[in-house]
């Protein structure tokens, strides 16, 4: 028969190793991570969000999240080679972070840079600064000249930890729980499936499949679960609220002597000034095309009202489930979405970059019209917009009583001892910036509420 875990992290994501490793270094207690199929590491934007976004973390009740108490994770998580001396930055994390040297700033780059300069963004060496905004170069989850893999310092204390085992699993169906107390996941491997018992199930598995997994669980919006076949254990909002990036992409081919592999790249920040929105609410960024791969312009709303829900279409795993955003649901998004459009273009018109920028293309593979007229560019809008990064908010962190909260400040899920949600589901607010390092900030900070809980299996009272 299998040990009883002290803990079974569910997820092999950057939030699921950075809480392991934190765990993991913390005490002697044994931790399983369940990779759920073969990750794939491949390189990733570090882009801090400003960190009085945190703010409204804290203003639904997870006073846990403040900025004074998040910004000495995002120093402690970080080696940044650039500008690790200052006070702002970190110099020792498990996280490399690297950004290309002026000289190996490719033709797109150099022209982007130029272009944004023109149009009145302003430089901005270090784009991790706190509240900055202009453009600046891209930093990535890098060691040394280029771009590493966005979690393989992570996996690399995980692997030296005697106390972590890792096992890739083919699925997940469900965590395991009775009388209000959680024992262990329901998983397969080899085609066969088999319960794992553990103390206490962190799920970190993204902003679809931990929702998914609580509500196969019976945790979820009862009538929903209900109405697919599985029966409703326990009522909350689980796959609400949520939220994602909408991005636009400019593509263009690159020639036969394109760098091979992911370099470089630059990245704006800016404001609308739009009522209702905050600072960097926009923003865009160089892709490097490759050989193989096709490069250009991408620009995203870095701020986002729209939300939508994920919901689980039966009770296998292996069927997938409703997805829908909403995105651009929001007419302050959509009008928004019209205005990055207007902005991309503006940038690839001005000489210094339509050159590097031959014969642009959409997603669709259409020619990029630069001037589309209001009544064409909606449905155009709509027909091109795609997700951008993990998903957020499908299992909203907030006080007891919310009636759009799933877990407190500390990831316990309400009504169920021993059970914990630690990924970007938990985010009341999608944050102002690419997913990665706000991903490894949940889970390291998890982990040390975990730790700093005088009663870490203590029930969390289920909202009325």
């Amino acid at each position: 028969m299998e040990r009883i875990w002290d803990f079974v992290v569910v997820g092999k994501s950057p939030a699921g190793a950075a809480l392991a490793a934190e765990l993991s270094a913390r005490s002697s207690s044994s931790i399983l991570m369940l990779d759920l199929g073969e990750s794939t590491m491949l390189p990733a934007a570090a882009v801090r969000p400003h960190v009085l976004e945190f703010d409204d973390w804290a203003a639904v009740g997870a006073s846990e999240w403040a900025p004074e108490a998040v910004l000495p994770h995002f120093r402690r998580i970080e080696t940044d080679h650039d500008f690790g001396s200052l006070r702002y930055h970190g110099s020792e994390g498990m996280l490399q972070l690297g950004r290309s040297p002026e000289e190996r700033w490719t033709l797109l780059d150099q022209g982007f840079r130029v272009a944004a300069l023109e149009n009145g963004h302003p430089w901005a060496p270090d784009h991790n600064a706190p509240g900055v905004l202009g453009v600046s170069p891209l930093a990535w989850a890098a060691g040394g000249a280029g771009p590493a893999l966005p979690h393989a310092s992570m996996m690399t204390v995980l692997d030296a930890e005697a106390s972590v085992e890792i096992r890739r699993v083919d699925a997940v169906d469900r965590v395991l729980w009775e009388d209000g107390n959680a024992r262990g996941v329901r998983i397969c491997t080899d085609s066969k499936w088999h319960d794992v018992e553990a103390r206490e199930v962190v799920l970190c598995a993204g902003g679809i499949d931990s929702p998914t997994i609580l509500q196969r669980s019976g945790i979820g919006p009862a009538r929903h679960l209900e109405s697919v076949g599985i029966a409703p254990r326990l009522d909350l909002p689980v796959g609400q609220s949520l939220q994602v990036h909408p991005q636009l992409r400019m593509l263009h081919t690159p020639d036969a002597g394109a760098v091979p592999g992911f370099n470089g790249g630059m990245l704006a920040r800016w404001n609308t000034g739009l009522e209702g929105t905050s600072s960097g609410d926009l923003m865009a960024w160089t892709v490097n095309g490759t050989r193989t791969r096709d490069g250009g312009l991408v620009g995203a709303l870095a701020q986002v009202f729209s939300r939508g829900s994920v919901l689980v279409a039966g009770p296998e795993p292996t069927v997938a489930p409703f997805v829908d955003a909403r995105m651009l649901s929001s007419s302050l998004d959509g009008c928004r979405f019209r205005l990055l459009y207007r902005h991309l273009s503006d940038l690839a018109a001005r000489p210094s970059l339509a050159r590097h920028l031959p014969l642009p293309h959409d997603t669709n593979g259409k020619s990029w019209i630069s001037n589309q007229r209001d009544t064409e560019v909606e449905a155009w809008l709509s027909s091109v917009v795609e997700p951008l990064g993990d998903y957020a908010g499908s299992c909203r962190m907030g006080q007891p009583g919310d009636p759009d909260a799933v877990v407190d400040g500390a990831g316990r899920v309400f009504g169920i001892r021993g059970l914990r949600v630690a990924d970007s589901s938990v985010s009341p607010q999608l944050v102002r910036a690419p997913p990665l390092l706000t991903d490894v900030v949940i889970g390291s900070r998890m982990a040390r509420l975990m730790w700093d809980d005088q009663s870490p299996f203590a029930l969390g009272k289920r909202p009325n």
